[in-house]
């Protein structure tokens, strides 16, 4: 599991949702159009046919009073349907990381006390600030991590993200499972830093105090839009965890395999499969 690949798939699969409710929406707007159009044509031909006047037209008439009726019916349930839609969305929007933050205001902001960060590969910076990095991963409370990424803005960059995956799969393997929730936690916190950041064209470093200002403060759809992170990324790494044991497997067995014909003699016959075959006594 790498930071770039993750966050692109989640991504995607926000924008497809989004598609879909946006295909599900044009739908509705067709349906009302259709209803509408019907309604039209159906008062037009009850004009039409109240005008000629023709007894015989009174069974026609009926029928198609009473189509208006049902259509006008369905449209007002319809209606109501989607109103009840538009309210609830309204009151409870689907956050997310794409959409948790807009700029709404656009400064620029001198911070004298940020210098540029120095460019480091991802091993140069793992090796680095390796220790650093693994206690803010350890810490469980929001203001420790906050007070911690203040302390050691260094720390704040994808790199740090990259390190924490990388680590969250390690003790899944190892069966940390309680340790590994710990540290994806922590592997989100970073992450929402870093897309807050460029949601508003800010150093990363200058997004920490505005992070845990909303996470502590913020509506519950902003807690929750963390919380579905957070599980996407425990399910993924779950995944990989597996993924990496079961290549683990295969490797042991392809040098076991390499090792045993190794050790086969010209009659085709392995020696330490000789032995083991013996009576203990013969041994």
């Amino acid at each position: 599991v790498d930071t770039p690949s993750l966050f692109k798939w989640r991504h995607e699969a926000r924008v497809t949702r989004e598609e879909d409710k946006k295909k599900e929406k044009a739908a509705r707007t067709a349906q009302i159009k259709l209803l509408d159009e019907q309604k039209a044509q159906r008062k037009k031909e009850l004009e039409k046919l109240a005008a000629g006047g023709d007894e015989g037209a009174a069974a026609q008439l009926k029928g198609l009073s009473q189509e208006l009726a049902d259509i006008e019916k369905q449209q007002a349930e319809f209606l109501a349907k989607e109103a009840e839609m538009e309210r609830l969305e309204r009151e409870h929007p689907q956050w997310n990381v794409d959409n948790i933050s807009k700029d709404k205001k656009n400064r620029t902001f001198i911070n004298k006390d940020l210098e540029p960060q120095k460019e480091l590969s991802m091993s140069e910076f793992f090796d680095k600030y390796k220790a650093g990095m693994k206690h803010f991963g350890m810490l469980s409370k929001l203001d420790e991590s906050h007070k911690y990424l203040k302390d050691h803005p260094e720390l704040v960059c994808d790199h740090l993200a990259s390190f924490l995956i990388v680590w969250c799969v390690d003790l899944e393997v190892e069966g940390k499972k309680d340790l590994m929730g710990r540290v994806a936690h922590q592997c989100i916190t970073a992450q929402f830093i870093m897309e807050l950041a460029k949601s508003v064209k800010r150093d990363p470093r200058q997004c920490v105090d505005g992070f845990f200002t909303r996470i502590k403060s913020a509506e519950q759809q902003y807690k929750e839009a963390f919380e579905d992170e957070l599980r996407s990324l425990k399910e993924r790494v779950r995944k990989r965890a597996i993924e990496r044991q079961q290549e683990a497997e295969a490797k042991a067995k392809e040098e076991e395999e390499l090792d045993r014909k190794s050790r086969v003699g010209p009659g085709g016959l392995d020696p330490l499969e000789v032995l083991e075959s013996l009576p203990a006594d013969i041994k």
